[in-house]
């Protein structure tokens, strides 16, 4: 340090002012440097992933359940891109599975204020969401989206499969449709005659709607038409369970009836009783040379079967209708699923009853009573229909 000291003491005046000058230069270059910095950090960085890469990961969090992570990917997608209405609804859909439909509405209503002609499933998920008019509002207003996405597809030449499946969600909305009238305004005046409607068009969309046979079928039996109400109600079993050959107590001829129930026919009162009577002489022997081997096709043609509860639903309608054999066999696969549901040895239960077999219906009866206790379930209407089905006969 003294040496050093020394050679810049005796350096001429020139060298000390070139090196005093040298280092205010560096000084400003690193400033320079440093205002540079400041001003690539103020500028904004590309991403670095793109919105398809976020929507990508939130979708694959989704069907993982990990829904939190979802939500969070949906909403870098949205601060990204403030408009983009998929995101909103995935998002509203990670909502509603995690028990928050209020938030959920609330997204999904952001959604149709970006794209309002567009998108039809956030108006299907805010139809259930909202209940009466509001409801119907939204219904409808999906199924305009889809039905015009539908003529569009049908006129460009689409994939068949592709117009199928679209035919098919436009059919399930019109029974989202007519269950509002069926329960909400089931008070409106037309109430009857707007679900019929609705079901004649789910199934011009679908007429392998067993949803929308069912609904008919219950619509039909609030309008007194009993014998249409059979039919539809039939085809829609047919479809799905095994009816076998013969005739129901119902004096209609099943096995026909099973076979012919693709057809996407609409029978009325006077039609359903022709349909079983139609032909007998003349097509007796084919249908006795067909046999099991016909059922042993369409076996491979059912669909999977519906929802339990949809199930459970088919099950009273038949009771209702005095098709008791065929409500009791829905009701014991239904046991082989589950043997643990207290409705459902209940509907057994009652379903003997009506068949006669009083000590099928006690003992079934007796295991509803059972499990109503163990459930700690609180309907005392049902409580009281299994009492006074368990009463010996007067």
């Amino acid at each position: 340090f003294f040496f050093f000291f020394c050679v810049c003491r005796f350096l001429p005046r020139r060298s000390r002012a070139a090196m005093a000058s040298s280092a205010r230069s560096r000084k400003a270059g690193l400033k320079q440097l440093t205002k540079e910095a400041r001003a690539a950090a103020s500028v904004p960085q590309k991403p670095k992933y793109t919105v398809a890469d976020l929507m990508e990961r939130a979708e694959q969090y989704y069907e993982q359940f990990q829904y939190d992570l979802s939500i969070k990917f949906c909403d870098k997608v949205i601060e990204i891109d403030p408009y983009n209405a998929e995101a909103m609804e995935l998002k509203a859909l990670n909502l509603l599975d995690t028990e928050r439909p209020d938030e959920a509405r609330e997204v999904l209503l952001e959604a149709v204020e970006e794209e309002p002609d567009s998108g039809a499933s956030k108006y299907m998920y805010l139809g259930q969401l909202s209940s009466g008019e509001e409801a119907v509002q939204h219904y409808s207003k999906g199924i305009e989206i889809m039905s015009a996405q539908s003529q569009q597809m049908a006129e460009g030449g689409a994939d068949p499969s592709e117009l199928q499946e679209l035919h098919q969600q436009i059919s399930a909305a019109f029974c989202a449709l007519a269950e509002v009238y069926l329960t909400e305004l089931c008070d409106v005046d037309n109430a009857q005659e707007i679900c019929q409607s609705c079901m004649e068009r789910a199934l011009k969309f679908d007429e392998n709607n067993v949803e929308a046979m069912q609904t008919l079928a219950s619509v039909l039996i609030s309008m007194q038409k009993t014998d249409a109400a059979k039919e539809w109600l039939l085809r829609s079993v047919a479809l799905w369970h095994r009816i076998g050959p013969g005739k129901d107590s119902s004096g209609l001829d099943l096995g026909k009836l099973s076979m012919d129930s693709g057809k996407g026919q609409h029978p009325d009162e006077g039609e359903a009783a022709a349909t079983a009577e139609e032909g007998e002489a003349d097509e007796e022997e084919e249908e006795e040379g067909e046999g099991e081997g016909a059922w042993e096709d369409m076996d491979d043609d059912h669909a999977e079967p519906p929802s339990f509860e949809f199930r459970m639903n088919t099950a009273k309608l038949l009771m209702e209708l005095h098709l008791v054999e065929l409500a009791i066999e829905v009701v014991d696969e239904l046991l082989q699923e589950d043997d643990g549901i207290m409705e459902v040895w209940y509907l057994l239960g009652w379903a003997h009853h009506l068949h006669g077999d009083k000590e099928a219906a006690q003992e079934a009866l007796t295991k509803a009573r059972e499990l109503y206790v163990q459930s700690k379930c609180d309907n005392p209407e049902l409580l009281a229909h299994i009492e006074e089905l368990q009463k010996p006969a007067q």
